[in-house]
């Protein structure tokens, strides 16, 4: 009973610690060019913004989203309709977006709705944002971590396996000479 006391009273004060430390929900909004990122990851910009935001958000892009589709040109798009007061155009050649987006880009499939089971299937491991860790990243962590702990209980079975030393069968002493 007493060492049930000690251990609810010791995990009470871990959690406390652990309360207490831990850091809450950051209280800043999310930056307008961040959210104008992950507008555009479906293919296309639906909410209009301010003309700064563009602006940032074209100086904020992450080096492969730069490197490997078209969002510099689509927000570029974007914002000129935008200084004119008209809604943004639908994107045409957007390499990244989720699969049958149906925008004619490389993604939009064989012409389908892109509600297939494959589609479908390739699309839930997509990130949501563009600062979103890809789920297929997550799993290859998950899984080399569990190879590591693997490999290092085998090297600690066998060094606790050359630790016992087999003593040898004592052998009967010699009579003595008398």
């Amino acid at each position: 009973m007493r060492t049930l006391k000690r251990f609810l009273l010791l995990a009470g004060l871990v959690g406390a610690v652990l309360a207490a430390t831990t850091a809450g929900p950051a209280s800043a909004s999310t930056p307008c060019w961040k959210v104008l990122i992950n507008d555009w990851l479906d293919g296309r910009i639906d909410q209009l913004y301010a003309v700064h935001c563009y602006r940032d958000a074209i100086n904020h892009l992450p080096a492969d989203i730069e490197e490997y589709s078209s969002a510099r040109q689509d927000i570029n798009r974007a914002l000129q309709a935008r200084l004119q007061n008209k809604p943004a155009p639908k994107n045409k050649h957007t390499i990244i977006g989720p699969a049958g987006n149906g925008n004619g880009g490389p993604n939009s499939g064989n012409g389908g709705d892109g509600d297939g089971p494959l589609n479908t299937a390739i699309g839930a491991g997509r990130p949501s944002k563009a600062d979103s860790v890809p789920l297929p990243i997550i799993v290859l962590a998950g899984i080399a971590g569990g190879l590591l702990l693997l490999g290092g209980a085998g090297f600690f079975a066998r060094r606790l396996q050359a630790r016992r030393v087999l003593r040898p069968a004592e052998s009967p002493s010699p009579p003595p000479n008398s």
